[in-house]
């Protein structure tokens, strides 16, 4: 696993630990959620996934001197604008695109913003929407590679 995540590839040895936790160390790993997406689309349920990936974010608990990162929990301050804190004019942006999407979303079954890029339904890992302020934050992204789930699911079962 350090060769995996080489604690010199991260800031502190805390934010190492978090993206070991992020992608498969937790039941809210990414490893986790893409089981459920495969699970949902393989019983024909129609999937539309995403990953909110501003790193910038107004934080849940601001802890001063530490980098939360694209902190999970986050995304209501985007549909609910400034629910956690001011956002900046690209944050803002994305806002306006995520309540298009979950309105749409909402109304149709079908997440669509005339504004904003295509979101694909979720067939394999490369189908999940990225989420992230500024021009091409918006963008399908293939998370298992991002979160090197592979490795992940050579190590079997937890």
């Amino acid at each position: 696993m350090l060769a995996r995540y080489p604690v010199e590839d991260y800031p502190e040895p805390r934010i190492a630990l978090a993206a070991v936790r992020t992608d498969a160390g937790s039941p809210l790993s990414t490893r986790d959620h893409l089981a459920a997406y495969r699970l949902l689309a393989a019983a024909r349920v129609p999937v539309y996934a995403y990953q909110f990936a501003d790193r910038t974010a107004p934080p849940l608990i601001d802890v001063p001197g530490f980098a939360e990162g694209a902190e999970r929990g986050t995304e209501p301050s985007y549909l609910w604008p400034e629910l956690l804190g001011p956002l900046d004019p690209a944050q803002r942006r994305l806002s306006d695109d995520m309540v298009r999407y979950w309105t749409s979303f909402a109304r149709t079954g079908r997440p669509t913003a005339r504004s904003a890029p295509h979101w694909p339904r979720f067939r394999t890992a490369g189908d999940v929407l990225s989420l992230a302020p500024g021009s091409g934050g918006i963008r399908p992204t293939d998370v298992a590679r991002r979160s090197d789930c592979a490795f992940w699911e050579s190590l079997g079962d937890r």
